[in-house]
């Protein structure tokens, strides 16, 4: 192992004389160097006594494993390669095991790459160096094994083009770690950093200021990653996306990386597999997360907020796992499965809220899972519901909370806790749904809902022509199990049109405002604890209504054409609390025993209440809730078996 100088003046015929910087005849020129040959573990020290080197620096031997062949700056010094006119500043061809190595080391304005590789196979480190200018910083084609770290990488100014660091072919061994690429607020870049290889990791490194242009996935993008691994980088003031996954990346991983102000899209993957840990997203003007390819998206604790756009957007095949994190104040949706999407939606111990629109939207084929997770506050600009599930696939929704959609909204856009449409089934568990703006839970279109010891309460507004606790529309299929629904503005349950299905052992209380006046056929949707404008199928069995407005309603539009046997009525408790008359059938306001007669009557009527009894439910306490039964309650034991 030995040394040798090199200077742009330098006069020495070979390595064996080129022992030292001080004199133009004790070093090398570069031309010299270029045609000499050296041992592994050689060290070639450039120094600036001779002024800026204009010359291709080429190194003509490799070094081997753990010796590479060092190219440094003489100690102290700071030394310019300026390729002005010539295609590299350094040109390793063919030769492996190099080290170009800083501080103090500048490379700059080639026209082609300022380090630019071809064929190389051993491992090549670029350590400490700050590049200038250039068509490209740095250009690796190659497989090689590759260290690009702490380098200071700045915009170029030729073609406008800042940086490529591209890896063609699979890199099993590579570290791109603790750069700092730096660019101009203004200037333009035709592409960003391009990344491809299987053992590949980029970390720890700082992009700022990035400008991009261009028409191809891999040059519109601060970074384009392939195969490989990232964590705890930095984006910001980006122009263009932050990442971007082409069609052919599969198990990209991105740790606790910050991407912030940027034009385009935070993350975008139209490939395979990503996975994102404790990544931040905000500012964007088009999206956080995109993601429109075949792989599962897996998000966990991710912060992803104050984009212009979606927070987390999911299309065409791709599908999405989200664990923890939070996704708020995005312009439009929080999380969003678009229209003709096929892929899977599960969300787990997330909080999505303060969004423009609906806080997570899922139109797809595929399932969608939600499970302890907060949504509340959304639809802050426009309408839309706290969580709306729509498509042809099924929804598990369980342990989790809805609440207070459109609250900061003053206008009149309706805004639901939940809602189901599309041909989904859903299946939804132990969930509140409260202080909405329009309804609690909605189901919709053909869709089919099952609701398992849920609540429903203070859903609804004056601004709104609902506030149901349960409602459901066209052909929905609805069945509600041991839940309870109070305070809501219009009421506990209201089904419309050709909906059908089944409330069991649930409980409807204090669905009552003074504001609501209930005249005319109007109690259908006003202060009722049940409420049936539906023509499908229904059964109402083993319920307590009491203290609502009308604590039963069957309208004239819902007993029209109606078949024989089609309307189940019975085991239930009311309290008409209020005085008057608390139940309504066909057009007609009732007492109790007008209730009775009226059910007797009906061919379509099944149970007819027979078993039913109007009298005190003695709740527990339920001013705060709390719907157990005393003791002595008229309800213990009153049920059957549906």
């Amino acid at each position: 192992m030995a040394e040798y100088y090199v200077r742009a003046d330098g006069t020495a015929a070979s390595k064996e004389t080129a022992t030292s910087g001080s004199d133009a005849s004790t070093a090398m020129s570069v031309a010299t160097h270029n045609a000499q040959t050296y041992s592994p573990g050689d060290v070639i020290i450039l120094c600036s006594d001779g002024g800026d080197f204009t010359a291709t620096i080429i190194p003509p031997s490799s070094g081997s494993a753990g010796l590479p062949i060092t190219y440094r700056p003489d100690t102290g010094q700071t030394v310019t390669v300026d390729a002005t006119g010539k295609t590299r500043a350094f040109y390793v061809n063919a030769k492996s095991d190099i080290k170009i190595q800083g501080p103090g080391l500048i490379v700059k304005n080639s026209n082609t790459a300022n380090i630019g590789t071809a064929g190389i196979t051993g491992r090549l480190i670029v350590d400490g160096v700050e590049s200038q200018g250039g068509v490209s910083s740095i250009y690796i084609l190659a497989g090689a094994n590759v260290e690009v770290k702490n380098n200071i990488i700045r915009q170029g100014t030729q073609y406008g083009l800042a940086l490529v660091i591209s890896v063609a072919t699979t890199v099993t061994d590579g570290i791109v770690s603790g750069n700092t690429f730096i660019g101009t607020p203004g200037m333009t870049h035709t592409a960003g950093i391009y990344l491809r290889g299987s053992g590949l990791t980029f970390s720890n490194n700082s992009i700022t200021n990035w400008s991009l242009s261009g028409a191809t996935s891999q040059t519109i993008n601060c970074v384009s990653l392939i195969g490989m691994a990232a964590s705890g980088n930095t984006i910001s003031n980006a122009t263009g996306h932050g990442y971007s996954f082409d069609a052919n990346s599969n198990g990209n991983t991105i740790t606790g990386d910050s991407l912030s102000t940027g034009t385009g899209t935070g993350i975008k993957n139209i490939g395979g597999d990503l996975t994102l840990e404790n990544v931040t997203i905000t500012g964007f003007a088009a999206s956080g997360l995109s993601a429109t390819g075949t792989g599962v998206n897996t998000l966990t604790e991710c912060a992803l907020h104050t984009n212009t756009g979606v927070g987390a957007s999911f299309g065409s095949g791709a599908s999405a796992v989200i664990v923890g994190g939070n996704y708020h104040d995005n312009t439009t949706y929080g999380i969003a499965q678009t229209t003709g999407s096929t892929g899977d939606l599960s969300i787990s111990g997330a909080e999505i809220y303060n969004n423009g629109g609906t806080g997570v939207t899922s139109v797809t084929s595929g399932d969608v899972t939600v499970n302890q997770s907060d949504m509340h506050g959304n639809c802050k600009t426009t309408a839309g519901a706290n969580l709306l599930v729509g498509g042809s696939g099924t929804a598990t929704i369980t342990n989790s909370n809805f609440y207070e959609a459109a609250i900061a909204n003053t206008d009149a856009n309706a805004s639901d806790g939940v809602k189901i449409g599309g041909t989904v089934v859903a299946i939804i568990t132990r969930c509140s749904s409260y202080r909405n703006k329009d309804d609690g839970y909605q189901g919709n279109e053909d869709s089919t809902s099952t609701y398992t010891n849920c609540t429903a309460y203070e859903n609804g507004s004056t601004n709104q022509a609902s506030g149901d606790g349960w409602t459901g529309h066209e052909n929905g299929v609805i069945h509600l199990r041991y839940c309870a629904a109070w305070g809501n503005w219009k009421s506990g349950v209201a089904f419309t049109n050709a909906t059908s299905g089944s409330v069991y052992n649930c409980t409807f209380y204090n669905n009552y405002n003074t504001s609501n006046d209930p005249g005319g056929e109007s109690p259908w949707y006003k202060n009722q604890g049940i409420g049936i404008d539906a023509t499908g199928a229904w059964d109402i069995r083993n319920n307590i209504a009491a203290n609502n407005g009308s604590e039963i309603v069957v309208t004239t539009d819902a007993m029209t054409g109606r078949a024989d046997n089609t309307l189940t009525i019975d085991y239930n408790i009311y309290h008409d609390s209020r005085g008057g008359d608390g139940f309504y059938f066909n057009g007609t306001s009732l007492g109790w025993a007008g209730w009775l007669a009226a059910l007797s009557a009906s061919s379509t009527v099944v149970g007819k209440d027979a078993h039913s009894a109007n009298s005190d439910p003695l709740f527990v306490d339920p001013s705060t809730g709390n719907f157990r039964l005393q003791s002595t309650s008229p309800a213990i034991d009153a049920g059957v078996t549906p």
